[in-house]
């Protein structure tokens, strides 16, 4: 997570110790490491060409079969039962989609722990249609004026970590000249006795 830390100084922005270490217990929630995602995909990759593999297989064994009964019964068994795993990895690779959108909403309005939150909302009823999701949206906006604590509060915005501006960060105040250590004592000083006590 260095590389984070490194990354939000060179667009000027400084996270104390603690916000950092906030910040590093939290990410893991949203965000994959590189090698994980990319050992996914490589095993996707491979799945893929198993798959192409399988049917070239299979296209082979018609050709092959003839009028072969044992063969024909072979390639049928086969067919069924990659017909079966075919649409057991579909389904799956549906409901990771959902799963991920879901969870993506669920940061995006707000909400304070997604997995509490999630776990509280009816998932059945959710559907993913393209990039859209159907039916989610009501069950948040009534899980929001139900269970409010679940989700930030419009003053704090409605991704507070995200966007996170210590107070007065806004406006440092730096001057164009340095002064000596005996300049500013000087100043703090005359600015106390000028004080009323």
């Amino acid at each position: 997570m260095e590389w984070l830390k490194k990354l939000l100084q060179e667009q000027g922005v400084t996270l104390s110790d603690e916000q950092f270490e906030a910040v590093k217990k939290t990410a893991p929630e949203h965000m994959v490491p590189k090698n994980q995602y990319n050992a996914k995909a490589e095993e996707a990759e491979g799945l893929k060409a198993q798959l192409q593999q399988r049917d070239a297989d299979i296209a082979a064994l018609k050709k092959g079969a003839g009028e072969n009964e044992e063969l024909k019964k072979q390639l049928g068994e086969l067919q069924a039962k990659h017909k079966a795993e075919g649409e057991a990895a579909a389904a799956e690779l549906t409901q990771n989609r959902l799963n991920a959108a879901v969870e993506m909403a669920l940061v995006t309005s707000g909400a304070r722990n997604v997995k509490a939150t999630k776990a509280l909302l009816e998932l059945d009823k959710v559907q993913l249609d393209g990039e859209q999701l159907l039916g989610l949206s009501e069950q948040i906006e009534a899980l929001r004026s139900s269970q409010g604590f679940l989700f930030t509060s419009s003053e704090e915005g409605s991704q507070a970590p995200y966007n996170y501006q210590p107070k007065g960060g806004d406006k440092p105040n730096f001057s164009d000249e340095p002064q000596s250590m005996r300049s500013v004592i000087q100043e703090a000083l005359a600015s106390r006795m000028a004080k009323p006590q």
